[in-house]
């Protein structure tokens, strides 16, 4: 049985977007703490997806650029799809731990990345002291910032911001990075934006956010728009057109999509039990047949293909879709929604939704959200639904007739 989900509870401060200001003194106090350690270990969260995993791969190799040892523990299996990146941490001599029960080698500092809140890190049982000990630095990179949102890393070296992905805060990063040439001496970076570094933000960005589509601030979608291009200008740049690599979003958006023959059947299975209500279509599983399509693959692909699904009945509908099962790994007692928008559903922020029903356990962007219930918090789950769909019907009328 590998490391739990951890049950560290060092900060609980709602987690706020940082002013300009704020952000820039945040950085500097994490270069210094790069600066000043020599080894470092990343953490996530549990059940890590695309954007996790991505970050976790990125700070690594930047790390590593400034010499120093540098570990990652994260809850396996990781889909094929994203495979290449632990390829590349070992290519670097980046030490990556599955499912471990122990880290070899105790670390100066810890990094937690993409992680909502302290009792979502997935971490060995031999880290939970050092997340608990105030004499370890813990520096934190991440974007949730509703719901029960709250801080992992210590006050004054948590780079929170209003993001589309964790991977863009670590894009904004090594933009400051590029911008100071005396801070990159200093830390020894020759090649910051190398290859890999460029391929694991972006890898984080578009899976995230696909193209950035459900972004509905021309802020939150100008930086989207400017990252984006901006690496995947590098990353053609820096590929090889004869070795047959990634080397645009474009290529990266297929390989994060394309499904294995054992997840196409699970795939199709799971839209079989798709509803449509007008702009609104919904894939809600019982137990009997969540377990039934669980048993076909792991948790980590079943939850991107969840994602996925949800994703694919809103654009189908040009609307919402909306996703719930009991979630096996809690032994049923943990429902798991998801409610997404489709791309052309513009002005209409999900994340409004949670303050609505007053869903503490939850977060997103403003076209994707995921919360979920203990079963004694919904007693009633199809009173629940109907709430939702009629709260989110309105909305879609209202947003329609401005």
């Amino acid at each position: 049985m590998g490391a739990l989900a951890c049950d560290y509870t060092y900060s609980l401060s709602p987690k706020r977007d940082l002013s300009i200001a704020a952000k820039n003194a945040v950085v500097r106090n994490i270069l210094q703490e790069i600066a000043i350690h020599g080894s470092f270990l990343l953490l996530g969260h549990e059940h890590p997806d695309e954007d996790c995993i991505a970050s976790l791969v990125a700070f690594a190799l930047l790390l590593t650029q400034c010499n120093k040892r540098v570990e990652i523990c994260c809850q396996g299996p990781i889909r094929v799809q994203i495979s290449f990146l632990i390829d590349i941490c070992l290519y670097n001599g980046i030490a990556v731990h599955l499912d471990t029960q122990t880290v070899p080698r105790m670390p100066d500092a810890l990094v937690i990345l993409d992680t909502p809140n302290p009792g979502m890190i997935y971490a060995p049982p031999s880290c939970r002291l050092l997340l608990s000990d105030s004499t370890i630095r813990k520096i934190e990179l991440d974007h949730h910032l509703f719901a029960n949102a709250a801080c992992c890393g210590d006050p004054g070296y948590s780079l929170i911001a209003r993001a589309s992905s964790t991977c863009e805060i670590i894009a904004y990063l090594c933009y400051k990075l590029a911008r100071n040439h005396a801070q990159r001496t200093a830390l020894g970076i020759r090649n910051l934006y190398s290859r890999n570094v460029v391929l694991s933000i972006l890898t984080g960005m578009i899976g995230d956010a696909k193209t950035g589509a459900y972004l509905i601030s021309r802020k939150d979608r100008a930086l989207y728009t400017y990252f984006t291009q901006r690496l995947n200008t590098m990353l053609r740049e820096k590929t090889k057109p004869t070795t047959g690599n990634i080397a645009s979003t474009k290529q990266i958006l297929h390989t994060l999509e394309s499904l294995s023959a054992e997840e196409h059947a699970v795939y199709q299975t799971m839209v079989k039990n798709v509803q449509h209500r007008g702009s609104i279509s919904l894939l809600l599983l019982n137990q009997t047949q969540t377990q039934a399509l669980h048993e076909c693959c792991n948790a980590e692909h079943f939850v991107s293909l969840i994602k996925m699904a949800t994703s694919n009945i809103a654009e189908s509908i040009s609307g919402i879709g909306i996703s719930a099962y009991p979630d096996p790994t809690q032994q049923f007692y943990v429902t798991q929604w998801r409610v997404r928008t489709a791309a052309r559903v513009k002005q209409l922020d999900l994340r409004l939704l949670l303050s609505h029903f007053a869903i503490q356990n939850g977060g997103g962007h403003a076209g994707a959200i995921g919360f979920r219930f203990f079963a004694h918090e919904l007693i009633n789950q199809d009173l629940f639904t109907e709430a939702l769909v009629a709260y989110l019907d309105d909305r879609l009328h209202h947003m329609q007739s401005a």
